[in-house]
């Protein structure tokens, strides 16, 4: 393994609001979302659910959230709050669905070709939506963490009606405890990869690999902090920034309660803001 990395990191309390306090999520404007149909597959249509960067705002940038539950279940719905609150700050936020086994009855490569799908619909569909296609970010907790760390890196798992020509090249990276060696066969009874081998962002990484946040709690069952570590050494290794907010005593999906949703948010603010695709918070 590689050696620890420098201090890129910072230790965050859970719970604990930073001060001075920008603005709540609660005080955000209920901003409508847009959905549209990106993709007609066997198993259902795949929409995008979008919310516009707010008027007066806009920063023609875009991020892209991928929810998390294991391949299995989930909703685009798990980052409408955090949709609603970056909108206000010039981004387009795009909630993406993708197959899922308890719904589509489809395996985890389906996810991974989806997660390809919609990022080059994205790219394809920009000059529509205000977007320059270098300033389109990717995020997601869990598996749609994995989604977004694998992405722009993964051969193949490519949908046949795809255009394959059409770049995946994402401006940065938001990464909410995620799934970094992921069975894409999913697992056996002892919990290991079935047919084939674990397809590890950590093995993957190269020059050119976009600027990281991730938020991961101490006691993450899936995602131990010194996993995250050497992903962090690896993408400074290969260039580009890496930061790591760790939350102490939090468990996997801490992300997604109440107590954490603000400070997670706000942190996920600040990141986005220092690679120029949000406006500071004010």
């Amino acid at each position: 393994p590689p050696p620890p990395p420098p201090p890129l990191f910072f230790h965050a309390q859970a719970g604990i609001r930073p001060q001075p306090r920008s603005r709540g999520l609660g005080d955000v404007y209920k901003r409508q979302v847009e959905k549209i149909v990106y993709k007609n597959t066997a198993q259902g249509e795949l929409k995008v659910h979008i919310f516009h960067a707010a008027p007066n705002t806009i920063q023609n940038s875009a991020l892209i959230l991928f929810h998390g539950g294991g391949f299995n279940s989930g909703s685009p719905q798990q980052f409408y709050p955090q949709a609603r609150y970056l909108a206000d700050f010039g981004i387009t936020v795009i909630c993406a669905e993708y197959r899922i086994k308890n719904k589509h009855k489809t395996t985890r490569e389906y996810s991974v070709m989806d997660a390809k799908s919609v990022m080059r619909w994205v790219y394809q569909n920009a000059d529509e939506l205000n977007i320059s296609v270098d300033r389109i970010a990717v995020g997601g907790g869990s598996a749609g963490g994995y989604l977004a760390s694998a992405v722009g890196i993964i051969e193949g798992f490519d949908d046949p009606e795809d255009d394959t020509s059409t770049p995946i090249s994402p401006a940065a990276l938001v990464l909410y405890n995620p799934g970094l060696e992921l069975s894409l066969k999913g697992r056996n009874n002892n919990g290991r990869g079935k047919g084939r081998k674990n397809e590890s962002t950590l093995l993957s990484i190269n020059n050119g690999y976009p600027p990281s946040l991730v938020l991961i709690g101490t006691e993450d069952w899936l995602t131990p902090v010194s996993k995250v570590e050497s992903f962090c050494f690896l993408v400074k290794e290969a260039g580009s920034d890496c930061k790591m907010a760790i939350y102490d005593q939090q468990e996997h999906g801490f992300f997604n309660s109440k107590r954490n949703l603000y400070d997670t948010t706000i942190r996920s603010h600040h990141f986005l803001a220092e690679q120029g695709l949000v406006l500071p918070p004010k």
